[in-house]
Order: structure tokens, then sequence, then C-alpha cells
């Protein structure tokens, strides 16, 4: 259903995002929300559909429900009782769009993931946002798409909107992975692929990739993909097979209103986004790789148009180029420090907080054997451990697509199947791993 899809993408400061085109037509204006909040109709749709997980995210009666349905579905909505979606991520495979969230509060953790259709017929109204992302963090939203603003206004503007460039994406040469031709149509078209998709109470997943950039460097194939765990932070990947010497650029839109700063020096860079109570820090990891921050746009409204920040990542590639990005949501009184490690067979990186230390590990694709550090032996796609304090053993494991771990010596997965996913945590007395 058309209003669940509108639920589930709703962002925790209860507004939605901005994909393809959007000029804020309405048949009959019945209230004076603002054009990205859509709320309204989650309230009428409650009392309508006695829905009352529309009224939780609806969080009051809307002046629309009164209009339409009068006193009596006012009386309706207030004597329903709020209940929460019954999902936190969602996918919704059709349309090529994912949600991960860790909860329904106003200060969760959110991305959509755009991996779908570029569009319908001559797909007049969209955009160039194969795998793009949003983002917010601790309920403030942070990486946005930066709307529309014009259809014929101004053909440069009209253009930059729907370009790659305008979205959390990653471009080639700064070309676009679809490319424009008049106002609304387009000259070549990218559909993406959709790889994998796992949710699980600890943590979500998801991939996909599309060939947009054939005409540039066969195969060009670009897949991203993205694992979240849950109440800490996203790992994404992103691989791209070129033919050649490119370009490659790593887009992140802020919202107007924030400050991202790239820190650091030329030898070590990452953005830091630092707001009044929570922010947001981006470390990506690639061979020369560099931060820049750029002036952008964005349009929460048809017509309208302010200045915002943009931060890329840039690197020049040839052959097979990898870009792993830590999306980290912190509050401002808390530090998280990245660093990669030395790992044969794959990547591995070190995430440092206060009261523990995470290991993450990513094979090599085209490796069929295993990634190795000192102390930790995996053949596994994804291997993330948590340990605590000082405590040589792991504390908690989330795995992807393998069948074997040994850490320190002890062997902790030996499977003569192939295990798609497994979440496993040391038990109250610290003794055994239990499995979910």
């Amino acid at each position: 259903m058309l209003l669940d899809h509108l639920m589930y993408i709703t962002r925790p400061d209860g507004t939605s995002p901005f994909f393809g085109d959007d000029d804020g037509g309405r048949l009959v204006m019945l209230d004076d929300r603002h054009a990205n909040d859509f709320r309204s109709l989650q309230s009428t749709g409650a009392v309508l559909l006695n829905r009352p997980e529309y009224k939780f995210v609806a969080g009051a009666a809307a002046e629309e429900t009164l209009w339409l349905l009068g006193p009596a579905g006012l009386r309706t909505f207030d004597l329903m009782p709020a209940q929460k979606p019954a999902k936190e991520s969602v996918d919704f495979s059709e349309g090529g769009y994912y949600v991960m969230r860790d909860d329904w509060s106003a200060t969760a953790n959110y991305l959509l993931f755009d991996c779908g259709p570029h569009g319908v017929a001559n797909c007049g109204h969209a955009h160039a946002d194969a795998l793009s992302i949003e983002l917010a963090a601790q309920g403030r939203t942070l990486l946005v798409d930066p709307g529309t603003f014009t259809y014929t206004g101004s053909k440069e503007m009209r253009d930059w909107f729907r370009s790659s460039v305008a979205h959390n994406t990653l471009t080639v040469d700064r070309e676009s992975s679809s490319i424009s031709a008049d106002t609304f149509s387009w000259r070549t078209v990218t559909h993406c692929e959709h790889a994998g998709w796992i949710d699980h109470p600890r943590f979500t997943y998801v991939s996909g990739s599309h060939h947009g950039y054939e005409q540039l460097a066969k195969p060009g194939t670009h897949t991203r993909s993205i694992l979240f765990l849950k109440r800490d932070y996203w790992v994404m990947r992103d691989r791209i097979e070129l033919s050649g010497k490119h370009q490659l650029d790593l887009w992140f839109h802020f919202d107007s209103g924030t400050s991202p700063l790239v820190k650091g020096d030329s030898s070590k860079q990452w953005v830091e986004e630092n707001g009044a109570t929570s922010g947001l820090q981006i470390i990506s990891f690639a061979a020369g790789g560099s931060w820049a921050k750029e002036e952008g746009w964005i349009s929460h409204c048809y017509g309208e148009r302010a200045p915002a920040p943009v931060c890329v990542f840039s690197a020049s590639a040839e052959a097979e180029f990898e870009i792993t990005t830590f999306l980290i949501p912190e509050l401002k009184s808390t530090k998280t420090r990245v660093e990669e490690i030395e790992v044969t067979g794959g990547r591995g990186f070190e995430v440092h907080t206060e009261n523990s230390r995470d290991v993450v590990i990513i094979r090599n694709r085209d490796n069929a054997g295993v990634a190795q550090t000192r102390s930790v032996i995996s053949d596994f796609e994804y291997t993330w451990l948590r340990f605590d304090g000082n405590d040589s053993t792991p504390a908690e494991l989330v795995l992807l697509g393998g069948q074997k771990l040994n850490v320190a010596g002890h062997k902790i997965v030996d499977s003569r199947d192939r295990v798609e996913y497994s979440w496993l945590r040391k038990d109250a007395e610290q003794k055994i791993y239990v499995r979910n």
C-alpha cells in the first residue's frame, strides 16, 4: 500500500525524502505544512483504514483530517491507540527503495537507499540517483537529495538538480549514471540491480549495482553495499570496475543549516558535522583519496533554492577500485576513531570508542580463500567483531557469507555449509557464544 511506503520512508524528524521530481503540486491545499511533510496523509489514513501505526507516525491529528472527515473523524483519531510500525528496516524491492533505521524514536538513525528502476515510460520525472542514499543521524536529517527546483526556468539548474553529481552517490569523471537530454527525457538510462537484503534486530545489510558508466569505461559497473550496525554506524563499500584511468568522486550533500568541516591533514582527512548535540563523522578509505568541500544547492520547495554544503571524496583510479566509508552518528560529547589495519586477502579496519574496539574485515571479492590479520582468520565476506576492554576474544560478532572464523587461536565458526548470516554474542557468564 502507498501509505505503508510513505510511513516507512518518513524520517525521524517527520519529513520525507525527495527522490525524482517534486513540484509541490496539490489538488487542494488543506493545510500549510512544508512540501516534504506528508504526515497529514498518515493522520487521515489512520482514521479511514483503522491503522494505529499511521497515527503513531502522524504524531497528531492533522487539519486536513478535520476538513476531509469532520469532527467525527477527529474523535476516531483521538480514541485510537497509537502503535509503532511492525518493522524498523524494510525493503520495497519492486520500487527499489530500502529503508534502514534502528528505532522509531525522534533520535533514531535512518538511511534510505535508492536501488531501483530509473523510471517509467520516458522517465521524464526521474533523476540520475542510482545507488544514492539519504541519512539522518541521532534524528537530525543531514544527507539529502537536493530536490527539483525548476523544470523550464533554467536548463543549467534543471540539468544539475537531475545529475548524479547532485546526489549522494559515486561518479566517474563527474558524469551521470544516466545522461539527460531535454527537460523531460534522457539520452541514456541505467537501471539498478538489487543483489542482497538482510534485516536482523542487530543489523541490516543491502547491496546493489548498476552499469551506467559503460559508455566511459567498460564494464563501468558500480556496486554499493551497506552494512548497518544498529545503534552504532554504517559501513558503506563502493566498488567500480574500470578500463583506463578515471577520476572518482563520492558525493555527500548536506542539508542547509548544517556545517560540515573537512578535518585532518593531507595524509589523513575526514568530514565531521557538528550540531548542537549531535553530528556525523564520514571517514573514507581509498588509495590516494582526499576530501574537499564545495558549495551546492538544495530546494526544499519547487521554485526555491538555497546554498548548501557539499563534501566530496576524490581519487584517481583504474581497473577495479574500492572506497570504504564509515558513516558514524555521534553525540557531541563522544569521539570515534577509525584506522585501517593490515589484512591479507581483504581490507580491515578498527573502530575505537571509549569502551570498545571493533574490527571490520571485508574479504576481497575475487579471493576464494580467507582474509587474515594477526589474530583473525575468516572466509566470511563481511566480518564484524566487537571487543570489550583488553579481552582477546570478541563479545559480539556479525558474519555475512562464509563458513569459518578463527579468533586468537579459538575456532568460533566451522560450518560445512555456507552461512548466509549470523549474529553471535557471549552469554551472561562470558563462557559460550549464543547464536541468533
